[in-house]
């Protein structure tokens, strides 16, 4: 629903091939090394629930140099996103991406900006 919302107001961009949008199974993911300017993610839980080596793995090969990961969450309290928050910059952490950029929209919405570090 989110892409498909996504694909009606970014037509233009769709059809001049600047933008390119899909869904997929991160951990199994096979694209071109460098092959992305930034990566969205959102409200994916893997990644403050879960290991996320092998998938965080797939992004660092994919981010072209200089290319950023933005993970956004909306949770359904502050105090879920605080925990939320807290899981993901350690599992970002662990996996040697930069401390993330924390931008709050409110207290249950939130969006982490990171790079491969």
């Amino acid at each position: 629903m989110q892409v498909e919302r996504a694909r009606q107001r970014n037509r233009a961009h769709l059809d001049s091939r600047v933008l390119e949008l899909a869904t997929a199974d991160l951990g199994s993911l096979e694209v071109d090394a460098a092959s992305f300017d930034a990566i969205f993610a959102i409200n994916v839980n893997l990644f403050w629930v879960g290991p996320t080596t092998r998938e965080l793995g797939v992004v660092r090969r994919a981010l072209a140099p200089g290319g950023r990961l933005l993970v956004v969450y909306e949770t359904p309290t502050s105090a879920r996103a605080e925990q939320a928050r807290e899981r993901l910059a350690a599992a970002l952490a662990a996996e040697r991406f930069s401390p993330p950029d924390v931008r709050t929209a409110s207290p249950t919405l939130f969006c982490c900006v990171t790079r491969p570090g």
